[in-house]
């Protein structure tokens, strides 16, 4: 089992949505990873989604 680990869609990273997980010892968490546009070059490139284990 892969634990901790991001997919990405394609080789181009700018523009990659990826899917994963984040295992602790209390829990494992799916996440989406999407592409954020900004014109701002210290902001960041992506955004990590994932739902709570409570589901709140």
């Amino acid at each position: 089992m892969i634990t901790n680990c991001i997919k990405f869609t394609s080789a181009d990273i700018e523009t990659a949505k990826g899917i994963g997980s984040i295992s602790t010892l209390t829990f494992d968490l799916d996440i989406t990873v999407g592409p954020v546009a900004s014109s701002n070059p210290m902001a960041p490139t992506h955004r990590v989604l994932g739902r709570s284990p409570a589901a709140n």
